[in-house]
């Protein structure tokens, strides 16, 4: 988790704590963000091996001016790097609602392999707090897996559109 009021991410369960009593919208999020882990485990795990990684992050804009940001990874990892935010990353920062951001290649840092990113963004409204919630979908995948997708004709932005749905959402 990361806040714009903390100087890095939070490390100690003291911070988590505090963050987590203060803003309503912090655990409504880990909730949610939760409740795809089923999902997000059967694509890695059963998909096709093109998907090094996938993201899920939500920023909740705070009526304060700040924002607290939740992040989750499968597989799950730890980032050492205290001033990692993922709000900050291009990934993110591009990614469109109703279309996707295509980031790359570049060498991921895990498996120094060649991979792009493939990002969508999704806004809403915590309903009891009234903030704004901004939610990136990515994924990571591997450059050189891409081409056992096979070759794909697409006629309209609309077909686009639905292609990477699907990609993104069930590899």
């Amino acid at each position: 988790m990361y806040s714009s009021t903390l100087p890095g991410a939070v490390r100690n369960n003291q911070t988590w704590s505090n963050l987590t009593a203060t803003q309503p919208s912090v655990n409504s999020v880990i909730n949610a963000l939760a409740f795809q882990d089923r999902d997000m485990n059967i694509m890695y795990t059963q998909g096709p091996k093109t998907t090094v990684m996938f993201y899920l992050s939500t920023k909740i804009n705070l009526k304060s001016g700040g924002y607290v940001s939740v992040h989750r990874t499968l597989p799950g990892i730890v980032k050492n790097d205290n001033t990692y935010d993922p709000t900050k990353r291009s990934w993110f920062i591009k990614a469109p609602k109703d279309s996707y951001y295509l980031n790359g290649p570049y060498v991921e840092t895990f498996t120094r392999q060649p991979v792009i990113t493939l990002s969508t963004r999704i806004t809403s409204t915590d309903t009891n707090t009234r903030e704004s919630l901004e939610t990136v979908a990515a994924a990571v995948m591997l450059i050189s897996e891409l081409s056992t997708i096979g070759e794909i004709t697409v006629r309209s932005r609309d077909e686009m559109h639905s292609l990477l749905t699907n990609f993104v959402y069930f590899v």
